[in-house]
């Protein structure tokens, strides 16, 4: 198992306990670079119509847990393409 597998894995499991940068860098994977950074909301294009953005935030050195479980399903949307 690669560590991108891991790391979804982990975050799938345990949405708690996902640290920011490692989220960030989950989506940047899946779905390239931002389209909007503001403040602490950074948001990234999906690549379906139904629900275009993905919108992640920090909750200090934490991504928030409900963010994290939208995160993970859009992600297996994508590698069930």
């Amino acid at each position: 198992m690669s560590r991108r597998d891991k790391a979804l894995v982990r975050a799938k499991n345990n949405p708690h306990n996902v640290k920011w940068s490692e989220l960030e860098a989950m989506c940047r994977r899946y779905f390239g670079n931002p389209i909007r950074t503001k403040g602490s909301h950074v948001m990234f294009q999906l690549p379906w119509d139904d629900d275009p953005l993905l919108n992640i935030q920090r909750r200090g050195k934490q991504a928030k847990p409900e963010q994290v479980k939208d995160a993970v399903k859009a992600i297996e949307r994508l590698l069930d393409q």
